[in-house]
């Protein structure tokens, strides 16, 4: 035991000397690019402006190895349901993951109060469900107060 504590202490000792001993003040070097920083190492702008956009109908396949549990996005649990739901439903704003800024999706804009308690949405205009009858704010409202907060109508319509 005392012969494998000193040779494990030797090897760190060892291991350890470059690091003391490495000579000097590591280099730095900068370097200068025309394109504009990314905040996030190796990534690239891609872009979109020569993308279609899609047209309704069509076939979409998605293989997976079980159903989905449910179309509620509020009470999916595992794959099989999310993957589907995040395909059906959108959010009213959402957080970019590579800036980390809200952006709006079904929302046009949204304003916070000075007293931060309450969030004026405004819904962008022409928004359809899937069989093409509009979206409002009542369905919004509805799905707020009864689906996502369980009945507790805190979420209300302005005139």
């Amino acid at each position: 035991m005392k012969k494998s504590m000193l040779l494990l202490s030797i090897l760190l000792l060892v291991a350890g000397l470059p690091l003391t001993f490495g000579g000097g003040e590591p280099e730095t070097v900068v370097e200068e690019s025309a394109e504009k920083p990314s905040q996030f190492e190796g990534v690239v702008e891609i872009d979109r402006s020569g993308w279609e956009i899609g047209k309704p109908g069509g076939l979409f396949v998605l293989a997976q190895l079980s159903d989905p549990k449910s179309f509620n996005p509020v009470v999916a649990k595992e794959t099989s349901t999310t993957d589907v739901t995040d395909l059906v439903w959108d959010n009213i704003i959402d957080r970019n993951q590579l800036t980390l800024e809200w952006e709006p999706r079904m929302a046009e804009k949204w304003e916070i109060s000075d007293d931060e308690k309450t969030v004026t949405i405004y819904l962008r205009k022409n928004l359809r469900w899937s069989d093409d009858k509009p979206i409002t704010a009542e369905d919004v409202i509805f799905t707020m107060n009864d689906i996502l907060i369980a009945g507790d109508g805190i979420i209300q319509s302005r005139p």
